[in-house]
Formats: structure tokens, C-alpha cells, sequence
């Protein structure tokens, strides 16, 4: 993974370079102009940025031109200069000490479980999305013991309601109106909820349309505080100001693909965008799943192709897709794959509470 970084006291690089995480590429660079449009300068995922001096017109110019993609800054002046400036959501401060763990926690994967919320996209409808993401959010709220909101803002059309026998308990459009009412209170599960499962669905477009950006956020941002995890549906969802939003408000994004070229391609795409937009590189990665019952994808030619890390490949899922779309709830069976193949980035190793999504009454 390749690192910038800027120091305009060369005796620091060596003690800087050792606080990085193991097979981190580190290129130096002392302005802007030696990088623009170079491989570094394009596929650098992190910009570290260390202050010596003040006025450093050089480190001004680094930190301008490589914003939103997240940039680490260690404030070496005696006077804390830089300490106060360039207030940005992407722009991380550190000292000595926490330099490591800061470049860790932006670089080295981490479980979803330890985060606030996941986001599961896709540009193209290649593979289910509300399947995945009606497992993982039962797998994230591990026996009912913590509260998940599922967020289906897919397209064309939002599925998981659907897929449960259940009524989204609120309206996007009708929270945004209504935020400064969320609270503990209006939240709580209602009669009948099984493990704090709630879900919300994305309203008509003109509803949607109404709904500023501004509100939005400020509704996400108040729904974080009483879940323990949010969890996103944005199948079908191509580059958008909702998926730049949605996505500032998730620790993970995974991004689906199966092994046709166009969508790796898409996916590719779709990854660098992210990126562009400031996601947290170790954060971002790939679900890869088969396009045809039984076929297995080449996982490691696909890898090969793509800038993100293969986090999982995922086994069908027809037979579970048919037995919802028949009214009946998948078997253990028919589900357990699935959850066994998110295990690992879930960081829930739990009994098999997925027993209990069987009990439609219990929804």
C-alpha cells in the first residue's frame, strides 16, 4: 500500500518510517509538483504530512491538493502551530506516540464489529445484496445482544422488507422532518421485534429529493447514537452524493463483484471512487461472488486486478433467494454458508443464533 509522506528534516524520515505498519511503500516527496500526475501521487492511499516549520507553503500545498483522501499530520513545532488549522473530517492529527497506531488503524483491516456502521454497494445488481445484507446485520447483532438499523437505500427497488414479511418501522423522509425528536425514547423496539432489529427503506424520489443533504446528515449522525450498528443496502447505487454521504458514515464498505470483467470493472471503479472521496483504506474491500450456481470464481486472478483487498468469496445463494421469494425462510442449510464466509471480517463468532431468522412470527 503505497504511503506519501513529507519531511523537511531528512534526519526524521528513519525513526517516522519505523512507526509504520510492515509492508507499508513509503515515497518521499518535498512538493506537490514533483508528484502531479506520477503512480505515487495517483495511488497513494495515505499522505503523511510532518511539520517542522512554520509557514511551510510546501506542506500547505501537499495537504490542499491530496484532500479528502485521508491525511496524517505530526505537528512538530515547539509552539504547536499547525495544531488549530484545517479543520477536515479526513485530516488526522498525531504526536510520536500515536502515530503508529493512527497509520494502523487507517491502514490494517479491523472486524466490522468493531465499528459503527457497513455499507454493502454495487453499481450493478450482479449479486444479492439484500440477502447479504439481512445476514450480516443478524450476524452483527450477535443473539439480539446489540441494536442493528438496516438502511435499504437499494435500486431499483428496496427488497428487504420484502424478503422479512415486515414493515420498515420509520420513513427517511419522515425522520429527516422530525430528527430533533430522536431519541432513546422513539427508538425503543416495539412489540414483536426480535434482537433490535429495526429497518428503514429509502422513500419515492420525490421524497427524497426534498431531503438536503444537511438533513441527512444530521439524521444519520443521530441514528448512529442509539444503534450499535448501521448497516447500508446500496445495491445498485452507482457514484453518487448519497453513496459519498452514506459512506462517510461507515467504518466498512464492501463492494460486490462476481468474475465477469465488467464487474470487476465496475467494482474497480467504484472502489477508486470511494477512495478519491476520502473512505478509510483499510475499510474498503471485496466481496467476490459466483455468477453461476456452483461455478467457483478465480479468486486470486481477480485480486490481481482490482485495488482493493479480497476480504471474502461468497457461495451462492439461489437456493436462499427462491425459499424467501416463496414465502418461506431459508433452512440452516441453505444460510449457513453464507455466514460462515463472513465470519471473518464480521469478528462475531457466535452460536448459530441465524436459527432464530427462521421463526417468521418472531419478525
Amino acid at each position: 500500500m503505497m504511503i506519501l509522506a513529507y519531511c523537511p528534516e531528512p534526519a526524521e524520515r528513519a525513526g517516522l518510517a519505523a512507526a509504520l505498519p510492515a509492508g507499508a511503500e513509503l515515497c518521499w516527496c518535498s512538493s506537490e509538483q514533483e508528484l502531479d500526475g506520477s503512480r505515487e501521487w495517483r495511488q497513494a492511499r495515505v499522505l503523511l504530512l510532518v511539520a517542522t516549520a512554520w509557514p511551510d507553503a510546501a506542506l500547505e500545498r501537499l495537504l490542499t491538493a491530496f484532500l479528502p483522501r485521508p491525511v496524517v499530520l505530526l505537528d512538530m513545532t515547539e509552539e504547536g502551530h499547525w495544531r488549530l488549522l484545517h479543520r477536515h473530517r479526513h485530516l488526522y492529527r498525531a504526536d510520536r506516540q500515536s502515530l503508529g497506531s493512527v497509520m494502523s488503524w487507517l491502514l490494517l483491516p479491523d472486524p466490522v464489529s468493531s465499528g459503527k456502521g457497513l455499507a454493502i454497494l454495487t453499481e450493478r445488481n450482479d449479486y444479492d445484496g439484500a440477502m447479504l445484507t439481512i445476514a450480516a446485520a443478524w450476524a452483527l447483532s450477535g443473539e439480539g445482544k446489540k441494536r442493528v438499523l438496516v438502511l435499504d437505500f437499494a435500486l431499483p427497488h428496496c427488497d428487504i422488507a420484502a424478503y422479512l414479511d415486515m414493515e420498515p418501522r420509520f420513513c427517511l423522509s419522515e425522520l429527516a422532518r422530525q430528527r430533533h425528536l430522536v431519541d432513546e425514547a422513539w427508538l425503543a423496539p416495539g412489540p414483536g421485534k426480535a434482537g433490535g432489529l429495526d429497518l428503514i427503506c429509502l422513500p419515492s424520489y420525490g421524497e427524497l429529493a426534498a431531503i438536503s443533504v444537511p438533513a441527512l446528515h444530521d439524521t444519520l449522525e443521530r441514528l448512529a447514537r442509539h444503534y450499535d450498528h448501521l448497516v447500508f443496502n446500496l445495491t445498485g447505487q452507482g457514484r453518487s452524493s448519497l453513496v459519498t454521504l452514506v459512506a462517510g458514515h461507515c467504518s466498512h464498505l464492501w463492494l460486490l463483484a462476481d468474475q465477469k470483467n465488467i464487474s470487476i470493472k465496475s467494482a474497480a471503479c467504484l472502489a477508486d471512487y470511494l477512495l478519491e472521496q476520502g473512505a478509510r483504506p483499510a475499510g474498503l474491500g471485496l466481496m467476490l461472488a459466483p455468477y453461476y450456481p456452483g461455478q467457483v470464481p478465480d479468486a486470486a486472478a481477480v485480486a490481481a486486478r482490482l485495488p482493493i483487498p479480497l476480504l471474502a468469496c461468497l457461495p451462492d445463494t439461489h437456493a436462499a433467494v427462491t425459499s424467501i421469494n416463496s414465502g418461506l425462510l431459508p433452512d440452516s442449510e441453505a444460510l449457513s454458508p453464507l455466514l460462515q464466509a463472513m465470519a471473518g471480517q464480521l469478528g462475531r463468532h457466535s452460536p448459530p443464533w441465524w436459527q432464530r431468522w427462521m421463526k417468521r412470527s418472531a419478525l
